[in-house]
């Protein structure tokens, strides 16, 4: 993910939504953030789970998306029936780890 800008991501995000949710998407999304309130919205009429992997490499391609999904899930989060799956790793965790497994 992180070799990929956000654009060409979205793109890849709107392809997903449209074959798997078959949810039309007017326009072309630019930013995760832009996406992510669609899904919001579309979750508003039908229930859905999103899972997102790796979460922690949106942090290179876009170092305000944390704060920016935290802002539309609270603005959308009474009426959305969305199921938010979101899992990744820390690497200093694992680093702390793997050195402290090794002593």
């Amino acid at each position: 993910m992180s070799s990929q800008s956000e654009t060409l991501l979205c793109q890849d995000y709107v392809r997903e939504i449209r074959e798997k949710l078959d949810a039309p998407i007017l326009g072309t999304p630019t930013s995760f953030s832009e996406v992510f309130r669609f899904v919001l919205q579309l979750s508003e009429s039908r229930p859905f789970t999103l899972v997102i992997d790796e979460f922690q490499n949106f942090l290179k391609v876009n170092p305000s998306i944390f704060s920016d999904i935290q802002r539309d899930w609270d603005l959308h989060k009474g009426k959305s029936h969305l199921n938010l799956i979101i899992s990744g790793s820390v690497l200093s965790y694992r680093e702390t780890t793997a050195v402290c497994q090794a002593s």
